[in-house]
């Protein structure tokens, strides 16, 4: 019986051990949050695609295929790399 009765116990314990809690610790203060950053980037970069006529998925694909035929980046020089 003493063992069932540890069990039990234990169990009512987990159960009433969160209507302990005051409501004011369960609070958090309310914050604004940056905006994050693909978002922004892409608010920014659909503007440029509108006043030149193209969507994004276009632009993408034309940056994409200038990449493949000039075997480089806009990015080759920007950051340093360890040698090979």
């Amino acid at each position: 019986m003493i063992d069932h009765e540890q069990i039990v116990s234990f169990m009512l314990r987990l159960k009433y051990s969160l209507n302990i809690q005051k409501p004011e610790s369960l609070t958090c203060e309310n914050i604004k949050l940056p905006a994050p950053k693909d978002k922004t980037i892409k608010f920014g970069f659909a503007p440029v695609c509108v006043t030149k006529g193209i969507t994004t998925p276009a632009a993408m694909k034309m940056m994409v295929t200038q990449v493949a035929h000039e075997n480089r980046t806009p990015f080759d020089g920007v950051f340093s790399s360890p040698p090979p």
